[in-house]
């Protein structure tokens, strides 16, 4: 269950990035730990790290970024110019000599582990052995640099499995207790897949286990809004929306984009975003209210038979996270012409954007885009050179 939510969030956020229509660089960069390196892109417009491997600082010229190596590992740094032009860099920082030498007279040592904080190497972790303190102290003695915070309180073992079990569910609204040789799990979860998931979290870990699990399936209320936008020849604004709608329109794509609002703070300051990025009008607002699991659709309807509908389907991950597949059909007298389906990973609160609507559109109904005609909403693809996009914001209350 976890490495399928983690897949889904990769794809959500690859697909939610920028799209540039300029060139790409790629280039390969070793470092050491706390080694740094200089790279400098004329018109620097932004950079992306995608993790805590090595540090990205801007430096006063602006043009320039400094590396630096925090962990041992591999990342990957993407930075573009005003442009579009991009420059991927693999970084590999490497692992210091001393530690792979200390990493292997730890191997037989349970429970501890090498790491960095901040600049300084620690060994980390709890012992499971009382044999092993004397011989973790004679290693470490040999090893100044380290600073050792290893907790010295052997515990129980089935205290470790507890605590396990805690870790593996992650969940303050479950309680694990002990109850004789087994496992009490009390609480309430949000769906009968996180429920399914914590139960054989805590078999793995315990021969019996007796759950009491409550299932509350939130009820969520979508804002959806069409919105029509035409969009100038150049970028408007300094947004990274403006820059990835310039590269939707220069794109011949079949399927729809979406982009996330990361940096906005609500959703009036969204709307505002977009309308700073290109000329833009409210085609449609509504309200669309769906529980956990089950369907809920907006609909236009006319009475030749015309039929556009956009179809919701969300699932609850967590409190504050939501697995959304948006489904959205064009018939006409009883004919389907369009078919088109994305799924989406939604944070709480947090607008996303979905565009190449036109492309779409276009490439499937070829000679009967005449049709759109019928449609409020997709009118204005057939009539001018506007780009219709739909935008969804969840709210939902997690507990009941």
């Amino acid at each position: 269950m976890k490495k399928f939510f983690l897949l889904l969030l990769a794809g959500w956020i690859s697909a939610s990035f920028p799209v540039f229509g300029g060139n790409v660089k790629k280039e390969n960069v070793s470092l050491g730990s706390n080694e740094e390196k200089i790279i400098t892109i004329t018109n620097l417009k932004g950079i992306s790290n995608a993790g805590d491997i090595v540090e990205t600082v801007l430096l006063k010229d602006g043009d320039s970024v400094m590396f630096r190596g925090i962990h041992w590992g591999d990342t990957q740094v993407t930075a573009w110019d005003e442009s579009g032009n991009q420059w991927i860099y693999y970084i590999h920082v490497e692992v210091p000599k001393f530690i792979k030498e200390l990493q292997g007279f730890l191997e037989d040592i349970e429970g501890v582990n090498v790491n960095f904080l901040g600049k300084d190497a620690v060994v980390e972790g709890q012992l499971l052995r009382k044999s092993d303190i004397n011989r973790l102290n004679q290693i470490l003695a040999n090893y100044p640099q380290v600073k050792n915070m290893v907790s010295l309180n052997v515990v129980k073992s089935d205290e470790l499995l507890l605590d396990a079990v805690k870790a593996e569910i992650y969940d303050p609204n479950v309680r694990c207790n002990f109850l004789g040789s087994g496992l009490m799990m009390e609480g309430t979860v949000l769906s009968p897949q996180l429920k399914s998931a914590n139960e054989s979290a805590a078999k793995f870990y315990f021969p019996s286990i007796y759950p009491a699990l409550n299932i509350a399936l939130p009820d969520f209320s979508f804002s959806l809004e069409w919105i029509g936008m035409k969009i100038p020849d150049s970028q408007t604004t300094d947004s990274s929306f403006s820059a990835f709608i310039q590269g939707v329109k220069k794109q011949n794509m079949k399927k729809l984009i979406p982009y996330t609002f990361f940096t906005v703070k609500n959703h009036e300051q969204m709307l505002t975003l977009i309308s700073e990025s290109g000329q833009s009008r409210i085609l449609s607002q509504s309200k669309l209210n769906v529980q956990s699991g089950n369907k809920n659709a907006w609909e236009e309807k006319n009475p030749n038979g015309f039929n556009f509908t956009a179809e919701l389907q969300p699932t609850i991950m967590d409190d504050n996270r939501v697995d959304c597949r948006i489904t959205l059909t064009l018939t006409s007298a009883g004919t389907n012409l369009v078919w088109q389906t994305c799924r989406l990973v939604f944070n709480k609160g947090q607008s996303i954007a979905i565009t190449g609507l036109r492309q779409m559109l276009e490439s499937s109904l070829g000679d009967k885009k005449e049709i759109l005609k019928n449609s409020a909403v997709l009118s204005a693809i057939s009539s001018s050179n506007e780009e219709i996009i739909l935008i969804l914001t969840p709210e939902w209350s997690a507990r009941q």
